[in-house]
């Protein structure tokens, strides 16, 4: 939402996946969260991005998940070797 504030768009999405792990409690792929977080929570987020969605489209905002493997369904995917290749029209 900074971002959109900020006058952005397109918007790119990486490393948001929004999954949780039901075998480990884990949400996050990297180290720094000893604690186990409930699924409910890892859900709420995805139900945030679904929420973003109608305010930022009502401004015109564009949002691309760059993350195929994503929990967050509700923007376009895109690729992210062509948007650092700045070639996203191949």
């Amino acid at each position: 939402m900074l971002a959109a504030a900020l006058g952005c768009s397109p918007i790119y999405l990486l490393g948001i996946d929004g999954k949780h792990d039901k075998k480990t409690g884990k949400s996050h792929y990297h180290k720094g969260y000893p604690k186990t977080q409930h699924e409910a929570i890892a859900n709420s987020f995805v139900s945030y991005f679904h929420e973003a969605k109608k305010a930022l489209a009502k401004r015109g905002i564009q949002v691309i998940n760059l993350n195929r493997r994503s929990a967050v369904k509700c923007f376009p995917f895109g690729d992210v070797d062509k948007v650092l290749r700045g070639t996203l029209d191949e």
